[in-house]
């Protein structure tokens, strides 16, 4: 049964190749774009590309450092999503040194502290690249 299952997610995959490549070969731009929206959902794509790749144990330690620093403002309204872009007004913090020095991925990002959860923020491009739910860490 596994090996059929392999062998049947082999040739889906060889018949979407091939089909890519017919399109792509001579194909006018307009019947190309339509095959990369067929076959690439955007926003998930951008929502791989911009996302930490930080462990569970990590999350908890973000957010236990950052959730109890009193003088980190608390940002209303709507949280921003994954790769989505922090507005102007969202005011972004620095991370904790110890946060930084513990974890190197996150040195040079910032935090936006919600009464819900955290996001970790990349400065240069504002987007979101990681959010740490509260409800999340709960055991």
């Amino acid at each position: 049964m596994k090996c059929l299952r392999h062998i049947l997610v082999r040739v889906t995959l060889m018949g979407c190749f091939a089909f890519i490549g017919a399109v792509m070969s001579g194909s006018s731009p307009a019947t190309v774009e339509r095959a990369n929206w067929f076959f690439i959902d955007r926003s998930v794509a951008k929502h791989v590309a911009s996302e930490l790749s930080i462990s569970d144990e990590q999350r908890g330690q973000i957010f236990a450092s950052v959730i109890g620093m009193s003088d980190a403002p608390t940002a209303v309204g709507p949280a921003p999503e994954i790769a989505d872009r922090v507005q102007g007004e969202i005011p972004m913090q620095d991370l904790p040194v110890r946060i930084t020095e513990d974890i190197p991925m996150v040195q040079g990002h910032k935090f936006v502290k919600f009464e819900d959860r955290i996001l970790i923020v990349n400065p240069s491009s504002q987007l979101v690249v990681a959010m740490i739910p509260r409800y999340r860490l709960l055991p």
